[in-house]
């Protein structure tokens, strides 16, 4: 478990992909999960908690957020 709140790192890889982005279309909590697991394996939140920490820096920064994560984690195992 985490204290919930996303690291410095996460806040500011998700503010840069927020602001370099060209569209304002949603960005998909399931997909950046996916994409901040590969890039910072080290992390050891749940999915869930995971998802909470982007989608909480998403709307900080700005960005349009897709909440799709619970769709998606029914259509895969849990981490």
């Amino acid at each position: 478990m985490t204290d919930g709140k996303a690291s410095p790192r996460l806040r500011a890889a998700i503010r840069n992909y927020v602001q370099t982005r060209g569209d304002n279309y949603p960005i998909s909590i399931a997909d950046m999960t996916r994409r901040i697991r590969y890039i910072m394996p080290e992390i050891s939140a749940t999915d869930r908690e995971l998802g909470e920490q982007i989608a909480q820096a998403l709307i900080e920064a700005g960005g349009n957020v897709a909440f799709d994560s619970r769709l998606e984690m029914k259509a895969s195992p849990s981490r």
